[in-house]
């Protein structure tokens, strides 16, 4: 239903006020000024998607610990391994004499010269490559691409202002139905954002109904549960460092402006102000590691308990549709208008990303 204004909902009586109107609502969308948005291109469709691929695993880890003479390991998978390669753990090499299954081989310990230990559950084995007499060849398999996907979602609203509202005299606007529409546009705009680090993708076709997914819906690799425990810089970097173990870099880090504030206490104990200096600064912008610089954007719309870090390049937003303002067929006193628009978001790769949850509040 179109809600119409009317002259009783508008404050104008000509009393000695500022013209200027000040509005205190929050209406900053800090996603989206970051990203920006990419026009989709021709076809456009409802459904967007995206091919992916990645590297076999060349490597994994113990599922429990072996003596240095055992000559059956158990590990974790051993879909990357062949009859006839090198394996690495810790400083001993070994040979592989038998997949016998998809978590089980057994090897020639100390190959190469190098000396059989105890290794301990969770080492890690690396392929080194085959081993095999001169004209054979080992066969791998490769992985298949696939295809993720987003759909769009429509943002609307509806306004409608009655020919005397829009005719009587307003302090600080100059055409009422404009003023309202902008303010629509910000309302949306909020929406649009939160849906945008939460949003379900959902396609209902039955229905007809459809909205599209998140941040929070596709980071499923990426997630590490904080227990209570308060954001600190050692957890960054665990986390940051499993994401580098996936391949990922990311570069940017999401957080309320509550987590801003712990994140800029982070070594305030090591700030020293000289006699001097009248102002205290510990406002944290960058925070850098071993494994990459980490630009941070405050987010008001993300939850306290909650921190997301991506990698910007694999994040994209798409317009199917543009904002957009058109003003309906009149059917009574009435000028009547329909705000729409209509938006997805490319999250690849969701390995590379990482979100942090049950984080002490």
């Amino acid at each position: 239903m179109t809600r119409t204004l009317l002259t009783y909902d508008e404050v104008g009586v000509p009393i000695a006020i500022d013209d200027l109107i000040q509005m205190i609502s929050p209406f900053d969308v800090p996603f989206q000024e970051h990203f920006g948005f990419t026009a989709m291109p021709e076809p456009k469709e409802i459904r967007y998607e995206w091919l992916e691929d990645e590297l076999m695993a060349l490597a994994n880890r113990l599922n429990g610990a072996v003596t240095a003479v055992a000559t059956t390991w158990i590990l974790h998978s051993t879909a990357f391994a062949k009859a006839g390669d090198i394996l690495r753990c810790g400083g001993e090499q070994v040979r592989v004499t038998t997949v016998v299954s998809a978590t089980n081989l057994t090897v020639v310990r100390g190959y190469g010269g190098t000396v059989g230990v105890a290794h301990v559950d969770g080492a890690s084995v690396d392929l080194m490559g085959p081993n095999l007499p001169e004209g054979q060849i080992t066969e791998r398999d490769t992985t298949a691409r696939t295809i993720p996907f987003n759909v769009t979602q429509i943002f609307s609203d509806r306004l409608g202002v009655s020919r005397s509202t829009a005719e009587a005299k307003k302090y600080g606007i100059t055409n009422l139905y404009d003023y309202h529409m902008a303010k629509k546009l910000k309302e949306q705009a909020i929406l649009l954002e939160r849906n945008l680090i939460y949003g379900r993708r959902l396609d209902d076709t039955v229905n007809r109904r459809r909205t599209m997914g998140g941040l929070n819906f596709y980071i499923s690799t990426g997630v590490h549960a904080a227990g209570g425990a308060a954001i600190d810089y050692p957890m960054l970097v665990t986390v940051l460092r499993s994401a580098y173990d996936r391949g990922g870099r990311p570069d940017l880090l999401i957080c309320s402006p509550r987590k801003k504030a712990d994140i800029d206490l982070f070594n305030q104990s090591f700030l020293r102000v000289p006699p001097t200096e009248k102002t205290r600064s510990s406002i944290v912008d960058y925070i850098d590691t071993s494994f990459g610089r980490l630009s941070i954007m405050m987010n008001r719309y993300v939850r306290d308990t909650e921190i997301f870090i991506v990698q910007s390049e694999y994040i994209k937003l798409m317009t199917f549709t543009p904002w957009q303002k058109t003003l309906l067929a009149k059917t009574d006193d009435t000028d009547s208008g329909m705000l729409v628009g209509e938006f997805t978001m490319v999250i690849k790769n969701e390995r590379a990303h990482i979100k942090i949850d049950n984080l002490a509040l």
